[in-house]
């Protein structure tokens, strides 16, 4: 247990992804990356009709933290309609002003529709840099899986198992990055910067059938 709910709930999923990738047709990278491509464009929409307030006031198990995270994700949404395609400028949501009406009142907190970054990489993206940021973003997202999955018809039980192991941490990144951090945090960067590294130097044997 972690008293980091998105670490928790990133790396529950990143286990699921390991056994499904592992026992399923999800292995081939190209089917995996039209899912990535789904889920994503899902999240995107989910952030653009959530009823924040309803949802908060019928889900009481969901902590403070996550009632706030639905809040910040349809502020996010509703403010980036002025600018689509562009998006607000890099960075931008450190700077983009919050009235004082639209502060959020909920079970006693007052809390901010915007806390310096919109705790989801997607929509960070999409906000800031646009539709076409967010389209170079996915497609930089994609390549990375096709990289990793594309010795996924190996024979090696070795292989296949860390080709899977990868799948899954790189789902853990993801999702941890679309609940809690922004994008631009320089120990986050580095941080996947560290692991991308750590994976690179991973040698993955070729023993032919």
């Amino acid at each position: 247990y972690s008293d980091n709910l998105a670490a928790l709930v990133a790396h529950v999923i990143g286990g699921f992804v390991f056994i499904v990738t592992r026992l399923t047709i999800l292995k081939n990278p190209k089917i995996l990356c039209c899912l990535f491509l789904v889920c994503n464009v899902l999240m995107i929409i989910f952030a653009f009709k959530v009823d924040a307030l309803k949802a908060a006031q019928e889900n009481d198990i969901l902590p403070i933290s996550a009632k706030h995270r639905l809040f910040i994700w349809n502020f996010i949404a509703d403010n980036s309609l002025n600018h689509p395609i562009l998006g607000i400028g890099f960075n931008g949501s450190r700077q983009f002003p919050v009235r004082e009406d639209q502060l959020i009142k909920l079970f006693g907190h007052t809390l901010s529709p915007l806390p310096l970054h919109p705790h989801n990489n997607v929509m960070q993206v999409y906000f800031e840099l646009g539709l076409i940021g967010l389209i170079f973003y996915l497609s930089l997202a994609c390549k990375y899986i096709l990289i990793v999955g594309k010795d996924y018809k190996t024979t090696n039980l070795i292989s296949k198992d860390l080709i899977c192991s990868l799948y899954g941490c790189f789902t853990v990144y993801w999702i941890m990055a679309m609940i809690s951090y922004s994008l631009w945090q320089s120990w986050w960067v580095f941080s996947i910067l560290w692991i991308l590294s750590l994976c690179s130097m991973l040698i993955i044997p070729k023993i032919h059938s």
